[in-house]
């Protein structure tokens, strides 16, 4: 038996009181997920939506999702606890297990498809025009030197982007996709790049000329590498590594520890405060 998670799970149970209904725990994989609420469709059968799964915050979806789905479908076994922490006793309709759905191939295709193209859109932008550089002009025809506070800003918004798309055409869902620590890492990466444009706005030299991208990204303009430019780029290279990975595996975006939350703060902050001399 197939369920998507776009469909109800209903069950058939016995001796359930009505007034019990909504207190009725359902366990997959032995994995409680307190957040799917029944609803009572007639006398002793209940429906679950599936499509609030992972909008679990008790870490049970991760439990429950312990490999790379990759071929869409989870094998899951089903289990009903009572208002009093017993087993409801099964009734014919009431099944032990069942394919759980997480995706279509078509639709992991169409969401990969509509995700590139948004990328290459800013890709686009980003060669073409002067958006991700430096923004006072230069003194001679070359362009202006890339800005780490920019394209680190850039990085967080395609990436979050692409893998909310992804994860919206896949799943069916558009809640429970993007985590709290997620929206801090790109105030803090946009935090990062207000700051940097202020600071250069407050210097009267002009911009310097670009380098290439990584020595843009990793040296003061005096072609001097910098370590505190090394540190933010760094960390926003694993965190960003370790939000695909969540995204692959579970299905969402990670919920990242306080202390790399911090990390990241502490980067941006370093990185600004040495823009001062930088300029």
């Amino acid at each position: 038996m197939s369920i998507s998670r776009s469909k109800m799970l209903v069950l058939a149970v016995k001796n359930l009181c009505p007034s019990d209904a909504p207190k009725v725990r359902l366990y997959l994989n032995d994995a409680l997920f307190p957040a799917v609420v029944p609803q009572l469709r007639q006398a002793n059968s209940l429906a679950f939506d599936l499509s609030s799964l992972s909008a679990d915050t008790s870490g049970s979806w991760a439990k429950l999702i312990d490999e790379p789905p990759i071929l869409g479908t989870l094998k899951v076994t089903v289990a009903l606890q009572g208002p009093d922490g017993a087993d409801i006793p099964k009734a014919d309709g009431l099944i032990d297990s069942f394919n759980l759905v997480l995706f279509q191939s078509t639709d992991l295709l169409i969401g990969f498809a509509v995700a590139f193209a948004m990328v290459i859109f800013v890709l686009t932008l980003a060669i073409k025009t002067d958006i991700l550089r430096d923004q006072m002009p230069p003194p001679l025809p070359e362009r202006a030197a890339w800005s780490l506070g920019r394209c680190q800003m850039a990085f967080w918004f395609v990436l979050i982007l692409f893998l909310y798309i992804v994860l919206w055409c896949i799943t069916g869902g558009y809640n429970g996709i993007i985590t709290s620590q997620s929206l801090t890492l790109m105030g803090i990466s946009g935090s990062s790049a207000v700051g940097a444009a202020m600071i250069d706005s407050g210097t009267p030299t002009p911009a310097a000329i670009s380098k290439g991208f990584l020595k843009d990204l990793l040296q003061y303009p005096a072609n001097t590498w910098a370590f505190h430019r090394l540190q933010i780029f760094t960390w926003t290279l694993i965190l960003g590594g370790i939000s695909i990975w969540s995204a692959y595996t579970t299905l969402k975006l990670p919920s990242f520890d306080d202390n790399l939350l911090i990390l990241m703060g502490i980067s941006s902050g370093l990185y600004l405060g040495f823009k001062f001399p930088e300029t």
